[in-house]
């Protein structure tokens, strides 16, 4: 066995009724969705899969997403820490995060990246916008 096998993490890949094929790493899952814009999503559940409620968000979620895309928006926009560093650049949708309810005190996170360095990210309670973060 070589060194660096050691440090390899173990992924574990199954079929989910709602998710398709999903991936678990340790911490979270992933799956892939061709939602036009090419976004990850993470799962943030143990390697038992989704909860039945991060289903029900996630399910909801997708049917409200250009909604929710439009208000993701318009919230960054508002926060003026926020509105000089994104000035008229183009955000475009990076990720979402559905939440472990057990951990986290939000249901889901959009993230946007104007070129993937930087991603901005607007957690959501009860599908309303409650707060916004940037990482470099």
């Amino acid at each position: 066995m070589k060194i660096f096998e050691l440090w390899r993490k173990k992924l574990y890949t199954t079929q989910d009724p709602v998710f398709g094929e999903i991936t678990f790493d340790g911490a979270y899952w992933t799956a892939r969705l061709d939602s036009g814009d090419s976004l990850d999503l993470r799962i943030w559940a143990d390697r038992e899969g989704p909860t039945k409620k991060q289903t029900e968000i996630y399910i909801e979620l997708s049917e409200m997403f250009p909604t929710l895309m439009r208000n993701s928006l318009e919230y960054l926009a508002s926060q003026l820490e926020y509105r000089e560093s994104i000035g008229g650049r183009d955000l475009s949708p990076y990720a979402i995060d559905v939440a472990d309810k057990t951990t986290d005190d939000c249901d889901f996170i959009l993230e946007f990246s104007p070129d993937g360095d930087e991603v901005y990210g607007v957690e959501f309670l009860d599908f309303v916008p409650a707060r916004c973060y940037l990482h470099h």
